[in-house]
């Protein structure tokens, strides 16, 4: 049977992926590899797809914000299905009058008997101009994870200067890990701009102790073309403070004449000593109105030429632009430093429909791995006349037998002003009518439900 994670509402997407987790024993990412994947992860050929899915999101609009005012959210979880609440949080966002966020603040209650085991607040500051020249957050919540009692706080301070054009120059985070009032990391990072605000040079550099020595560092450069897109970029990682690079990773961007990014490629140096240890190449093709149509990733994860993963992916759109279907498939090494064999290893596919207003009323996802049954999620949605999501159902069959092991249904409901202000989440995990899980979410705007 598959297990929720206390505290939270799956969505449709972590629904799928914890059944793959689940299903799957040995570790995608081979530990070798970890290192470079996670890297890779954060390059633009990775953000391609995610931009593209985004704009056929499935999830209920966050809160507006309220001007002078406040929004708070509270989350109450019946953890078992017994019609008792377990464990609560409460989450308050506050405005100044312009609509900027001053504090957020967090508080979790894990067993709903009135008292606050751990809490986060986080206090913001700004300049005339609108910039965020302080933070400070104060929190707890370390502590509880790292198995203390949470009398421990944790306090962080960041400040932020900038030039006469609004663009960052500097900025200084302290961290007190324990509240003793002692600094005991401190983060301080320079910048430099071109004339439109790109970061030409970025250099971090870490003080543990902050007793003026550096103890690791990072540099970031940059180079962009006169329209302001980046065109190559080069990172360094001093483990040690001795001012030598230890790692090195190149990143080169080329675009097609609406300046959609038709090819990446990225070259990961290890130790920094000139040899190759990997590789990543993108090429990504792209429609009528800019939609990305197809998109194939080459990643060597050693540097010897032998590809360690392919993945394609294909996306089909509606006349009027709409995502319709994406296909990705994955060829994938059995271990780190292997070769891929031309088998696909992995295939997932998501199809979209929509109402005449073009909301997605329903998307099936089907996941397949070699040796494992496929995995279905169906997701249903309605909305209201403001395009508001009022109910939600997710299905979600773990061995392709047709029938759905989980269920989860979302009923929301909104104020005169399309706010969400109550969210009811039941969770069936076994899919025998019988909730298991119940999540019940109350927003209030500026201190009065409207």
């Amino acid at each position: 049977m598959i297990q929720k994670p206390r505290g939270s509402v799956l969505s449709g997407t972590a629904l799928l992926g914890l059944v793959l987790a689940s299903a799957v024993s040995a570790d995608p990412a081979p530990a070798a590899s970890r290192t470079y994947l996670a890297w890779r992860a954060a390059n633009a050929s990775a953000l391609q797809l995610s931009r593209t899915i985004a704009a056929s999101t499935l999830a209920p609009k966050a809160p507006a914000p309220v001007a002078g005012g406040q929004v708070v959210t509270t989350t109450a979880d019946d953890t078992n299905g017994d019609g008792t609440v377990d464990q609560r949080s409460i989450f308050t966002t506050r405005f100044d009058k312009k609509g900027r966020v001053v504090s957020s603040s967090e508080e979790y209650d894990t067993g709903a008997d009135g008292t606050v085991e751990g809490s986060r607040v986080v206090t913001t500051e700004y300049d005339k101009a609108g910039n965020v020249i302080r933070q400070v957050e104060v929190s707890n919540l370390n502590d509880l994870g790292s198995g203390g009692d949470g009398s421990v706080f944790a306090r962080s301070t960041s400040s932020t200067a900038y030039d006469a054009k609004n663009h960052p120059v500097l900025q200084v985070a302290d961290l007190d890990t324990d509240g003793d009032g002692t600094i005991d990391l401190r983060q301080t990072t320079e910048y430099v701009n071109d004339s439109k605000g790109n970061p030409l040079r970025i250099v971090s550099q870490a003080d543990d102790g902050a007793n003026g020595s550096v103890d690791n560092g990072s540099s970031v450069t940059a180079t962009y073309d006169q329209q302001g897109r980046k065109l190559e970029e080069l990172a360094e990682i001093d483990f040690n403070g001795d001012g030598v690079p230890d790692t090195r990773s190149n990143t080169r961007w080329v675009y097609d004449a609406d300046g959609n990014v038709i090819e990446q490629m990225s070259e990961f140096d290890d130790g920094a000593d000139g040899t190759i240890n990997g590789t990543d190449h993108g090429v990504f093709t792209y429609g009528q109105g800019g939609h990305l149509l197809t998109f194939l990733t080459e990643l060597d994860d050693n540097g010897d030429g032998a590809l360690f993963e392919r993945i394609t992916g294909t996306l089909t759109y509606s006349s009027l632009g709409q995502l319709l279907q994406t296909v990705t498939e994955t060829d994938r090494a059995l271990s780190p430093g292997g070769a891929i064999d031309g088998a696909i290893d992995f295939r997932q596919t998501s199809t979209l429909q929509y109402d005449a207003d073009g909301n997605v009323v329903r998307e099936v996802s089907t996941a397949v791995e070699t040796g494992f049954a496929p995995v279905t999620l169906i997701t249903l949605q309605e909305y209201d006349s403001r395009g508001n999501v009022v109910r939600r159902l997710d299905e979600l069959d773990g061995n392709s037998d047709g029938t759905a092991e989980t269920r989860v249904s979302v009923v929301n409901s909104y104020n005169s002003r399309g706010q969400l202000v109550n969210a009811v989440s039941n969770s069936d995990f076994n899919a025998d009518g019988t909730i298991d899980f119940v999540s019940v979410v109350s927003v209030v705007y500026d201190g009065v439900k409207k």
